[in-house]
C-alpha cells in the first residue's frame, strides 16, 4: 500500500498509530475530516515511514508537532493547516 486518500469523509477519532507500520506508504491524505488528538509519535521514529505527502489539514487535531518531524527526510509536502 503506497497511498491512503480519504479527504472530506466525516471521519472521526484519531489518526491510527498503526499507519506508521506501513513502511511503503508515501501519501497519507486525511484532510477535511473530524479527526482529533495529535499526530502519533510513531510517525516520527527514524525509518518508520517513507511518507512524501502528509496532509492532515482541516481537522480538529491538537497538541504540539513532534520535533522529530525533521527526521522524515522523504517528506516533500506537509499540510497541517486549520487544526
Amino acid at each position: 500500500l503506497q497511498g491512503v486518500s480519504v479527504p472530506y469523509n466525516s471521519l472521526t477519532g484519531t489518526i491510527p498509530a498503526e499507519y506508521a507500520n506501513l513502511r511503503n506508504l508515501i501519501q497519507l491524505e486525511v484532510h477535511g475530516n473530524l479527526l482529533t488528538g495529535s499526530i502519533p509519535v510513531e510517525f516520527f521514529e527514524v525509518g518508520s515511514m517513507a511518507l512524501q505527502n502528509f496532509n492532515v489539514g482541516d481537522n480538529l487535531l491538537s497538541g504540539k508537532l513532534d520535533t522529530r518531524i525533521g527526521l522524515m527526510t522523504d517528506l516533500k509536502g506537509l499540510h497541517i493547516f486549520q487544526n
